[in-house]
C-alpha cells in the first residue's frame, strides 16, 4: 500500500485515540483456532493495529476433548492468552461433532458437559458464546430443524447460565436472514434461551443499500413479536468477496468461435455488451485471454446495442455472462446473426431475463417474451423444471466433446443443469456439441455451437454452465462496503459487527472463500483493511449516534449518520449510491475537518464556513462539528474553487499509487489501463511525457515535495530523447515533462535539453512545404496534433535557442491555418502533401470517423495549438483561428449537454457513442487560456462559463475516479483510436495532464477575478 495511506493513518492516529475495550462493536472472523493458529501473533498485531477487538472462530469440540473424555487445552489457552495481550477478545463458535462424531442433540448429556466445562475454565475470558454456524442451512447442519436447534439453545443456555449467569449466550449466526426459520425458533420456545440475536446478512454483490436495513427491521418486526424487541441484535459475518473472474471453461470460447468460423484470418472485432457496474471487474478483462490472439474489444452498454450494430461491423457478440439479455435489441440480434454475426451466451439459462433500460438509466425487466426470441434465433433448451417430469435430469456431469479442443476442463467433468438441443434448426444448419453428459438413456448437451447454412448464416456459441466466480467484486468495491455496512447496521441499532474475514488465504484464485478476506495471505492489507482502520478511528467504540437527527436526506438517496465521539466530538459520514455528485454541506459553530474512507484528508472547513464536497459511493468522513444541511448544488466558480483541494488530494493519491505501481518498471510509462491491462510506453513513444508532466502539475498544484521527487525521476528518464527525430512528438515528451520542470523547479541541464529537443524537431521540416512532418508514413503527411508541438519551438526561441525555431513555428502554423480547415471552421485530422508539389495528395480519416467529420481530439488540438500560438507571437491570424475552432466547438448540435465531446462530433451513433474525456479536458484547458486573451467581454465570458461547465462534469463521479479505481488514472471514459479498434471507453494519460492544467488555469483564473 502506497505511503500515502500511511500517512494518513498517522494522521488519525495523532487525532484519535483508539479505545481498546470489550464494547467495541468492531470484530472480524479468522481461523485463528484452525489454519491460522500458527500466524495468530501476527494477526493479533494486525487487528490491533487496525482497531479491531473481537475475533470471532470455531470452536471444535473434538479438538478440546479426545474420545476417551480427556481434555486438551493448551492450543485454547495459547489462543487466548495471545490475544488477550492484544487486547482482542474471542468470540467463540460452539458446535460441530463431538470426540465420538455424534452431533451434540444425539448426546446432550456429554454436550452440558462439554459446556459447563469450557465455561469454568474461562469466565468471563470468553464473555460470548455463540452457538452453532448458520444452522439454518444444510452445509452446518444435516437436515436443518429449528425445532431442533431450539432444543440444543435451551440446553445450552441452561448449562451456561448454572455454571456462570454472567456469560451471555448468542443465537448461532444464520446464513442470510432467514425470517421464517427465525420465527419457527421463537414458536419453539427459543426467547428466554438467549441474549443475542445474530445474523449473516449477506448481498454481495449487490451493494449493501439494496437490503440490509430492510431486512433488520423485519427481524426486529419478528423479535417484538414474540416480546424480545429489547435483545441486542449482532452481525458475525457480513463481507464482499474478490475473487478473479473466469469463464467455467477456458479455452471453450476460443474453440467455440473457431468452429463458427475457421476461415476467419486476422484480428477478431468483437463486441461486448456489459451490464455496466464499475465495481464489477469488468467482462472485458475475463475476456482478454479467451478471445483469439489479437482481439480488438469495443464495450457497450445494453442502451447502445441497437445503434452500435446499425452502424459498425462485428465479427461476433458477447452477451453478459449470465442469464441477462438486452430486449431493446432482440431484432438486432437476429439480423446479427442471420446476416452472418457471431452471437455468445454463456452463464446459465440462455437468454432468460430480459432487461430494458427505464428513463433513469436503470436496468428493469422487459415485458417480452424470451422463449420467443430463443425461438427466433434457433436457440433450444430445455431443464428439469420444463415439459415431461422426470425426462431431464436436474443435474448432469458433462465432458468435452471431440469438437471441444484446447479447453480445460478436470477429469470429473463440470457439472450441468440446462441442455440445449437442435430441435428448431433448418436444412443446412449445424448443432456442433461442445460439453456432453449421459444418465440412463438422456444425452445433455451443456455447450455447442449452433452453425447456420440456411437463410441464417451466422452461428451462435452458448453455454449454459453457471459463470459462479463472475459474482465478484473489485477491492476497491469491497473497501467501500466496509463503511456502509457497519454504518447502516449501526443506524439501525446493531450492536457489534463481525467482518468476515481478516485474512484471504488466496488458495484458489476464482473461489470466493478464498478472498472475502480484507488482508492478503501474507497479512499485507488490502483496501478494505485501510476502510476499517479509518472507519474505527473515525467512529471509536463509545461513540454514540447523534440524537433528533436524520441518518438520510428527506429523498433517502444521501447517507448522512452523525455520531457523537467519546470525546465528545460530532461526526459523521457522507455517501449516496442512487445520486452521486457535487453538494453543498453546512455545519454548525466549529472547524471541520474531511477524510476519504480510506482516511486521507482532503480538506479543511473553518467554523461556520460550508463545505463544498464530491459525494460518492465512497463514502467521506467530517468531524469537528454537526452537520446542519446537505444539499446539491449547480456549483459557481467560487464553490468549485472550494473543491479544488478536495481534488488535487484525490488526484494526488491516484497518481502515487500509480508511482508504485510503476516502481517495478524500468524505461516505461504508464498510458492506460486496457481490458483490465496495465499498458506502459517507452521513452520514444509520443505519450511518454505526459506521466511525468502530471507529477509535476501535481507538485503545483500541492507544493507536495513527494510529487517533485517522483516528476524529477521520470523526467530524468527521457534526458536520452532529448535528439529523437522518429517523429514530431517531441514537443510532447519534452515540454509536459522537462518544460515543467524548468519552470517550476529550474533544474540544471534542463534548459539544454529542450533546445535540443527544439533542433530535432526543425530536422522534420520541408522549407518548401512550410510544414513539419508529423509521421513517416504517406507522401508527406501532417496532422493538426502538430500544432500541439509548436509550443516547444517558440520556448526555445526565447530561451536561447536559435531564431529559426519561432519561424519555423510560425510558418507551420500559417500553412496549417490556411490549408487545414474546412470551411465550417472543423479540422481535417490528415492531410497527405505531395512534397515536391505541395499539393493534397488526399485528406485522411486518422482517427476520426471519415475524412470529412470531425474527430473530436482533433478540433480540441486545434484549438489549443492556435490558442497557445496567439500567445506567444500576438498575430491576429492566430487568435482569429483560436476562436473560430471555439465557436465550432461550443455550438456543434452534438454536444452533449454535460459538454464531454463524443470521440467524433458526426459519429454514426450518437447518441449511443463513446465520450473522450481526453478531447474534453483538452478543450477545456484552451479555452481557460483562449477567455483571457479575446478582446471581447462577452466572449470572454461565454468561454470561461463554459470551460467551468465542462469542469464541472470532468470533477464528477461521471468521469473522475474515484481512489483505488480507473488503474489509478483520473479521468474515465476516453478514447484514443476508435476506428481503430484502440483504446475505446478507457483512461489515458494525456486526458490527465489536459485535465490537471484545466485545474490550475481554472484555480489561477478564479483566484485573479476574486482579488
Amino acid at each position: 500500500m502506497c505511503n500515502y495511506v500511511l500517512c494518513a493513518a498517522s494522521l488519525l492516529s495523532a487525532a484519535f485515540a483508539v479505545f481498546a475495550d470489550n464494547n467495541s462493536p468492531y470484530g472480524v472472523c479468522a481461523h485463528v483456532t484452525r489454519d491460522e493458529f500458527g500466524i495468530r501473533g501476527a494477526e493479533y498485531r494486525k487487528m490491533a493495529e487496525a482497531g479491531i477487538r473481537w475475533v470471532r472462530s470455531d470452536f471444535d469440540w473434538s479438538s478440546m476433548q479426545n474420545a476417551a473424555g480427556e481434555w486438551n487445552f493448551g492450543k485454547l489457552d495459547q489462543l487466548i492468552g495471545d490475544a488477550e495481550k492484544a487486547g482482542i477478545t474471542i468470540l467463540p463458535i460452539l458446535g460441530y461433532k463431538s470426540p465420538k462424531g455424534v452431533r451434540p442433540n444425539d448426546c446432550l448429556d456429554d454436550w452440558d458437559s462439554y459446556v459447563k466445562t469450557l465455561v469454568s475454565r474461562y469466565g468471563e475470558r470468553l464473555p460470548v458464546l455463540e452457538l452453532w454456524n448458520e444452522e439454518n442451512i444444510p452445509n452446518f447442519w444435516k437436515d436443518p430443524d429449528p425445532v431442533k436447534y431450539t432444543e440444543l439453545l435451551k440446553r445450552t443456555y441452561a448449562a451456561v447460565k448454572s455454571t456462570n449467569p454472567k456469560i451471555k449466550v448468542m443465537f448461532g449466526g444464520t446464513a442470510g436472514v432467514p425470517f421464517e426459520f427465525i420465527e419457527q425458533c421463537y414458536r419453539a420456545g427459543a426467547a428466554k434461551s438467549f441474549d443475542i440475536m445474530n445474523i449473516h446478512p449477506y448481498s454481495h454483490p449487490a451493494p449493501p443499500e439494496n437490503r440490509l436495513e430492510s431486512e433488520i427491521v423485519r427481524l426486529r418486526e419478528i423479535m417484538d413479536k414474540y416480546g424480545d424487541g429489547d435483545k441486542p441484535l449482532w452481525i458475525t459475518e457480513i463481507g464482499w468477496p474478490t475473487q478473479h473472474r473466469k469463464t467455467a471453461v477456458p479455452g471453450m470460447l476460443k474453440c467455440g468461435l473457431s468452429i463458427a468460423n475457421p476461415e476467419k484470418k486476422g484480428r477478431w472485432n468483437v463486441l461486448v455488451i456489459e451490464e455496466y457496474d464499475a465495481e464489477v471487474p469488468e467482462m472485458s478483462e475475463v475476456l482478454v485471454n479467451e478471445l483469439p490472439d489479437g482481439t480488438a474489444i469495443r464495450r457497450c452498454a445494453y442502451a447502445d446495442v441497437n445503434r452500435i450494430l446499425q452502424n459498425y461491423s462485428f465479427d461476433a457478440v458477447v452477451l453478459p455472462f449470465n442469464e441477462n439479455y438486452p430486449a431493446d435489441a432482440e431484432d438486432a440480434l437476429v439480423d446479427y446473426v442471420k446476416n452472418g454475426g457471431i452471437l455468445v451466451e454463456f452463464g446459465g439459462f440462455p437468454l432468460y431475463y430480459g432487461l430494458t433500460t427505464d428513463s433513469n438509466g436503470r436496468s428493469a425487466k422487459a415485458k417480452t417474451n424470451p422463449t420467443e426470441f430463443r425461438n427466433r434465433l434457433r436457440m433450444g433448451v430445455e431443464a428439469w423444471w420444463l415439459g415431461e417430469k422426470g425426462k431431464v435430469p436436474e443435474k448432469l456431469v458433462c465432458h468435452p466433446t471431440s469438437q471441444l479442443k484446447g479447453a480445460q476442463v478436470n477429469d470429473k467433468g463440470i457439472e450441468g443443469t440446462r441442455f440445449l438441443v437442435p430441435d428448431l434448426l433448418k436444412e443446412g444448419d449445424q448443432f456442433i456439441p461442445l460439453l456432453q453428459g449421459k444418465l440412463d438413456s438422456y444425452t445433455g448437451t451443456a455447450a455447442a455451437v449452433y452453425k447456420f447454412n440456411s437463410d441464417f448464416k451466422g452461428a451462435l456459441v452458448v453455454s449454459t454452465v453457471f459463470e459462479r466466480s463472475n459474482n465478484t467484486n473489485t477491492e476497491l468495491k469491497q473497501s467501500k462496503t466496509v463503511p456502509r455496512a457497519n454504518l447502516i447496521a449501526f443506524s439501525k441499532g446493531v450492536e457489534r459487527i463481525f467482518w468476515y474475514e481478516f485474512q484471504a488465504p488466496e488458495t484458489d484464485p476464482y473461489d470466493p472463500e478464498s478472498f472475502f478476506g480484507i488482508t492478503h495471505r501474507d497479512l499485507s492489507p488490502k483496501p478494505a483493511y485501510r476502510a476499517y482502520q479509518a472507519l474505527i478511528r473515525l467512529r471509536p467504540s463509545g461513540s454514540v449516534p447523534l440524537t433528533g437527527v436524520h441518518w438520510k436526506t428527506d429523498d433517502e438517496k444521501v447517507y448522512q449518520p452523525q455520531w457523537k465521539r467519546p470525546d465528545g466530538t460530532i461526526a459523521g459520514a457522507l455517501w449516496s449510491v442512487d445520486r452521486p455528485g457535487t453538494y453543498r454541506a453546512t455545519f454548525k459553530e466549529g472547524d471541520v475537518r474531511i477524510v476519504n474512507h480510506l482516511g486521507a484528508e482532503l480538506m479543511k472547513c473553518a467554523s461556520g464556513k460550508p463545505a463544498t464536497v464530491s459525494i460518492s459511493n465512497a463514502p467521506i468522513y467530517f468531524y469537528g462539528a454537526q452537520l446542519e444541511k446537505i444539499e446539491p448544488v449547480t456549483v459557481d466558480t467560487a464553490e468549485l474553487l472550494g473543491t479544488l483541494p478536495t481534488i488535487f488530494a484525490q488526484a494526488g493519491e491516484q497518481y502515487l499509487q500509480l508511482a508504485a505501481r510503476m516502481e517495478s518498471y524500468t524505461n516505461a510509462f504508464p498510458r492506460r489501463i486496457d481490458c483490465g491491462r496495465f499498458v506502459t510506453v517507452a521513452p520514444t513513444e509520443w505519450t511518454s511525457g505526459f506521466f511525468p508532466g502530471s507529477l509535476w502539475l501535481l507538485y503545483e498544484a500541492t507544493g507536495n515535495d513527494k510529487f517533485k521527487t517522483l516528476a524529477k525521476k521520470y523526467t530524468d528518464q527521457l534526458e536520452q530523447i532529448r535528439h529523437f527525430t522518429g517523429n514530431h512528438d517531441i514537443g510532447f515528451m519534452l515540454m509536459c515533462s522537462v518544460g515543467n520542470g524548468y519552470r517550476l523547479a529550474n533544474i540544471e541541464g534542463y534548459r539544454e535539453i529542450l533546445l535540443d529537443g527544439a533542433a530535432a524537431l526543425c530536422t522534420r521540416y520541408n522549407e518548401k512545404m512550410n510544414l513539419i512532418r508529423s509521421w513517416n508514413g504517406g507522401h508527406f503527411q501532417v496532422i493538426i496534433d502538430n500544432m500541439m508541438n509548436l509550443e516547444l519551438l517558440m520556448w526555445a526561441s526565447k530561451h536561447g535557442g536559435d531564431p529559426k525555431f519561432a519561424e519555423i513555428a510560425r510558418k507551420h502554423a500559417d500553412t496549417t491555418n490556411r490549408r487545414h480547415f474546412r470551411a465550417n471552421d472543423s479540422a481535417f485530422h490528415v492531410i497527405d502533401y505531395n512534397p515536391d508539389n505541395g499539393k493534397i495528395y488526399q485528406y485522411v480519416a486518422g482517427q476520426g470517423a471519415s475524412a470529412d467529420s470531425p474527430w473530436a481530439r482533433g478540433q480540441s488540438w486545434g484549438l489549443y495549438g492556435f490558442t497557445m500560438m496567439y500567445r506567444e507571437t500576438k498575430n491576429p491570424a492566430y487568435l482569429a483561428r483560436a476562436v473560430r475552432s471555439a465557436e465550432f466547438l461550443t455550438g456543434h448540435k452534438n454536444l452533449p449537454a454535460d459538454l464531454i465531446p463524443y470521440w467524433d462530433y458526426e459519429a454514426a451513433a450518437i447518441p449511443n457513442e463513446p465520450r473522450d474525456t481526453s478531447a474534453g479536458a483538452i478543450m477545456c484547458s484552451a479555452l481557460f487560456e483562449l477567455c483571457q486573451l479575446v478582446e471581447s467581454p462577452q466572449l470572454a465570458k461565454k468561454y470561461r462559463d463554459f470551460a467551468t461547465r465542462q469542469l464541472l462534469s470532468l470533477v464528477s463521479p461521471e468521469y473522475f475516479a474515484e481512489v483505488g479505481s480507473n488503474g489509478n488514472f483520473l479521468l474515465k471514459h476516453g478514447v484514443g483510436h476508435l476506428p481503430g479498434n484502440s483504446e475505446i471507453d478507457v483512461p489515458l494519460n494525456y486526458g490527465d495532464y489536459y485535465f490537471l492544467e484545466a485545474l490550475l488555469r481554472f484555480r489561477k483564473l478564479s483566484k485573479a477575478e476574486i482579488k
